[in-house]
């Protein structure tokens, strides 16, 4: 549109006003259209609930919802879900029932419908919790300890080495060449 404009600015017409950066675009070919807070592109709707709440519904089924303290609600239509929030945690949710939370330090919590749960630290550890009760924690350095619901305790350590303390006390040793 510069080089309409650069052409009509020689002629008497007064008034000849440039739109706002962005306010025109094009789309493969056709004739520009204008934006505005009532147009945003075929398919999409927009809307203000009465608590300042922004909606955003688009053509495929999703739903985005603004709310007034900053959190987004982004809804799929498989039944997926996710949850943003200012301090940068986010949370997915699955339609099969699986919730990913990704707190605002990093860390990572996966909650599964069968009651098991692993969270992963920003130190690269990684907690496994198993709805039998077991608890097994893996270490960056290759360490890993089970707590198993009758308070067995099983070590593997980094150099193949197996721990194994029995709730009694009484403890054993398993080498990686299979000596006790």
């Amino acid at each position: 549109h510069g080089l309409m404009c650069d052409r009509l600015g020689d002629s008497d017409e007064a008034g000849l006003e440039l739109p706002e950066p962005g306010a025109l675009r094009v789309v493969a070919g056709r004739w520009p259209s204008p934006r505005s807070s009532a147009t945003h592109g075929p398919g999409i709707r927009k809307g203000t609930l009465a608590d300042g709440s922004e909606v955003t519904a688009y053509p495929d089924g999703r739903r985005r919802t603004r709310h007034p303290d900053g959190t987004v609600v982004v809804s799929f239509s498989d039944g997926g879900r996710e949850v943003r929030r200012l301090d940068g945690s986010r949370q997915f949710r699955t339609s099969s029932g699986v919730v990913k939370t990704v707190s605002a330090d990093g860390r990572t919590t996966v909650d599964y419908p069968d009651g098991n749960r692993k969270i992963t630290f920003t130190d690269g550890r990684v907690e496994e919790r198993f709805a039998t009760g077991t608890t097994r924690t893996m270490s960056a350095d290759g360490t890993e300890e089970t707590l198993f619901a009758d308070g067995t305790v099983e070590e593997r350590r980094q150099d193949g080495r197996k721990v194994v303390r029995s709730a009694d006390g009484q403890q054993e040793v398993r080498y990686p060449d299979g000596r006790r």
